[in-house]
Parts: structure tokens; sequence; C-alpha cells
């Protein structure tokens, strides 16, 4: 399977995103940890900054 896909999804908030990025997926999917947020904007900024920081 070379074309085989990692994602990963569910749970994922700023405080769990560091150990996602850590299994180093292909996807990571964010919902709740998003829209569940006050200041929705903050966060989605911030996740991004901590995946292509590693990237």
């Amino acid at each position: 399977m070379k074309n085989a896909k990692t994602a990963v999804a569910g749970g994922i908030k700023l405080e769990t995103l560091p150990g996602v990025i850590a299994a180093q997926p292909d996807l990571v999917i964010v919902g709740g940890g998003i829209t569940g947020a006050d200041d929705k904007k903050a966060v989605a900024a911030e996740m991004q900054q901590l995946i292509k920081a590693t990237v």
C-alpha cells in the first residue's frame, strides 16, 4: 500500500495536538477543538503554527 495515508481525528485540541503531531500523521482533522473554543480564529491559528513548526 504505497499510497496509504494516516489520518487522526477525535479529541484533538491545543492540549493534545503536540502528541498527535509526534505520531506524524499525514492528516489531522480538528472539529470540536476549534468550534468549541471561545476564540476560534486564535485557536486555529495556534494549531496551524504548531503543525508548521514541526513539518
